[in-house]
């Protein structure tokens, strides 16, 4: 039957040991995770079948270096049904840390979380049961500096379907928090991968199913305390079935996620996000000749956004640059804002009228969210043009080719003159972004010099 399979290899890919694990049935035994202590020793975990039942128990098995066994622990839970560790992690003193689904004497799954001494003591067992008393299927552990334990994973709720559920264990195992996130389509969510960072936040990634829709990955960050500073939806090019399988911290903060993403004709891709440990702002918005009203969707670009302070003169606070993708939103990252200051929220792309926010803005717990596109007057002095009927889009103006805050004869001019040479490329007189200057672009530009239209701020 299966046995758990080790294998060290050097730094250079020379093999170094190779080490079974039979468990005590002799019966079908699965490895899933592994960690590595600060001493170098080998942590494995996963399920074993014992002798005379047909349930499988939690069998975690400790290596040194040197590939010597040290010691062997099974849990079986209170079920004495299903239990399997999914997830192992290690701490500053090499104790371990296992979690999993195990089948309660009364519940449904339950998650299971077990702590070890480096010598294999069990020093507390904990169990969560979800407010619905149903499935509960812990997936990822991460223990932080301060010994302080987190655990994700989905619990079921009547009305919100299988949700991410996040706890997290002081060093002693005293319940601090938890805490449930439905994604926006109020439909299956489903953690895989949780980290934290130097300053006690963690991070939680999986998928997040919309109705009718594919899955997105879907990652969301917590303080130390359990409140959530912000979510964050990531639908791919082809919008398809996008899945985050794994998420981790570099040493200034910023936040690495990656899984699988159906790209536009093909297959899965790997695709990997980073975000910044700085204030986000999410920005919707759309550029008049980019977009494309028969397919509700924007060629993607890349736009400017400055912060201004909300009393005269406004000035600029920050800027950021990011791409918009085709559904009109952009994450901008802002190194120099602070929370609860008012800002104006000014757009500028390279070939249209400078745009400012209707009202100022804040930041709360670091995060923004601003949409231009649902109505005229989100933008300051409704300064915006109906760019599609279904749904209702607003988009900002196009055809200020030269930047000076007028749509006008100018750049009609270098517009018409670039149509006349069939100039293509990036370049600034292509309004529509298709690469070519035509007579699409000459069309924009010289109705919006027609109707003069130009910047509208404060």
């Amino acid at each position: 039957m299966n046995d758990y399979l080790t294998i060290k290899y050097n730094s250079a890919g020379i093999l170094q040991w190779v080490r079974s694990y039979n468990g005590t049935g002799n019966n079908a035994d699965f490895a899933f995770r592994l960690v590595l202590d600060v001493s170098g020793n080998i942590c494995v975990t996963g399920w074993s079948r014992g002798s005379g039942t047909s349930d499988d128990d939690y069998a975690t098995v400790k290596y040194n270096p040197a590939g010597v066994e040290q010691w062997v622990r099974i849990y079986q839970g209170p079920g004495d049904g299903f239990d399997q560790a999914t997830s192992i992690a290690s701490d500053e003193s090499d104790n371990v840390y296992v979690t999993g689904n195990s089948a309660g004497s009364e519940t449904q799954n339950d998650y299971a979380t077990i702590k070890y001494s480096s010598t294999g003591d069990s020093l507390w067992v904990k169990r969560y049961n979800g407010t619905e008393n149903s499935a509960d299927n812990a997936t990822s552990i991460a223990v932080d500096i301060s010994g302080n334990v987190f655990v994700t994973g989905q619990s079921y709720g009547s009305l919100t379907n299988y949700d991410y559920a996040t706890i997290k264990y002081n060093s002693s195992g005293v319940l601090q928090w938890d805490k449930i996130y439905n994604g926006p389509g109020n439909s299956v969510e489903n953690a895989n991968s949780i980290a934290t960072d130097n300053s006690g936040n963690v991070y939680v990634t999986g998928s997040s199913a919309f109705s009718g829709q594919n899955y997105n990955y879907a990652t969301v960050k917590y303080n130390s305390s359990g409140i959530q500073q912000w979510s964050d939806i990531y639908n791919g090019t082809a919008s398809g079935s996008d899945i985050a399988f794994s998420v981790k911290t570099d040493a200034s903060g910023n936040v690495y996620v990656t899984g699988g993403s159906a790209g536009l004709g093909q297959l899965k891709d790997f695709v990997t996000i980073k975000y910044s440990q700085y204030p986000r702002a999410s920005i919707t918005a759309f550029t008049e000749g980019f977009y494309n009203s028969t397919l509700n969707k924007m060629i993607s670009d890349t736009l400017r956004v400055y912060l201004r302070n909300s009393g005269s003169p406004y000035a600029v606070a920050d800027s950021s640059i990011s791409k918009l993708d085709s559904s009109g939103n952009g994450r901008f990252y802002f190194p120099n804002v602070l929370n609860g200051s008012n800002y104006y929220i000014v757009l500028k792309h390279r070939n249209s009228i400078e745009t400012w926010s209707s009202s100022f803005n804040v930041f709360s717990s670091d995060t923004l969210t601003y949409d231009f596109t649902i109505n005229a007057n989100k933008a300051f002095g409704n300064n915006q043009v109906l760019a599609d009927n279904s749904p209702v889009r607003f988009a900002i103006y196009s055809g200020d080719i030269n930047q000076d805050g007028t749509v006008d004869a100018s750049d009609l001019s270098d517009t018409d003159n670039d149509a006349l040479n069939s100039l293509s490329g990036y370049v600034r007189t292509d309004v529509t972004g298709d690469d070519f200057v035509d007579a699409g672009d000459v069309s924009i530009v010289d109705n919006n010099a027609i109707n003069s239209i130009s910047l509208i701020r404060p």
